[in-house]
C-alpha cells in the first residue's frame, strides 16, 4: 500500500503576489442540548471543541454560533457570553452591569417599560487566535445573565419562552499557517 503524506500543496504555478499558508486541519462539533442559567457568574454552555496544532507558529480560526433565549419578569433582560481558550478568556462578553446591549458579546432588551421581556436570536463569533503550541487546545464558551434580580434566564439552544430544545449551536475551529 502506498501512502502519500505531505505539509502542503502549491500549485504548480505558485502561490498569488502576496500568499502563503493555507487550512491544515479544521475541526467542528455541534451541541443541542438544552443548558441554562439563571446567575450572574459565567458557566459553561457545553459547546467546546479541541485542536491538536501542528505547529507552534499555526493559528486558530474559530466561529462560534449559538443558539440562545434570555428573558427576565421585568424590565432589561441582558447578559453576555465568551470564549475561552482552556480557563483564560479571550473574548469577554459584558457581565458588569453597563449597557451590555451595545457590546459585542451582549444580549439584550434595552427598555424599562416593566413587564415581562423575553427574546430569541443567534450568538454569531468569529476569532483568529495564536495559542502558540503543538498541545491540545480546547475552545469552550459560557454565558451569564447581567442582573440577578426579577428571575432572569439565559439558554442556549431553546425555542421562544425557553420551551425546550429547538435548535444547535456549533464551533468550528481551523488551523491557519502562514
Amino acid at each position: 500500500m502506498s501512502q502519500i503524506k505531505v505539509n502542503s500543496i502549491v500549485p504548480v504555478g505558485g502561490l498569488p503576489s502576496g500568499a502563503n499558508g493555507g487550512i491544515i486541519q479544521v475541526v467542528q462539533v455541534k451541541h443541542s442540548a438544552v443548558v441554562s442559567t439563571t446567575g450572574t457568574t459565567y458557566v459553561d454552555t457545553g459547546l467546546s471543541a479541541t485542536i491538536t496544532p501542528s505547529s507552534n507558529s499555526s493559528k486558530i480560526l474559530i466561529f462560534v454560533s449559538i443558539g440562545y433565549f434570555i428573558g427576565r419578569s421585568t424590565d432589561q433582560a441582558r447578559g453576555g457570553f465568551r470564549l475561552l481558550r482552556g480557563s483564560t478568556p479571550i473574548e469577554q462578553g459584558p457581565n458588569d452591569g453597563s449597557s451590555p446591549e451595545n457590546e459585542p458579546d451582549g444580549l439584550g432588551s434595552s427598555t424599562n417599560l416593566g413587564g415581562v421581556k423575553q427574546f430569541t436570536g443567534r450568538y454569531n463569533l468569529h476569532v483568529l487566535d495564536s495559542p502558540a503550541t503543538i498541545s491540545a487546545t480546547t475552545y469552550k464558551t459560557q454565558f451569564a445573565n447581567n442582573q440577578s434580580s426579577a428571575s432572569p434566564t439565559i439558554s442556549v439552544n431553546t425555542g421562544d419562552n425557553n420551551s425546550g430544545e429547538k435548535g444547535s449551536s456549533y464551533m468550528t475551529l481551523m488551523e491557519v499557517t502562514t
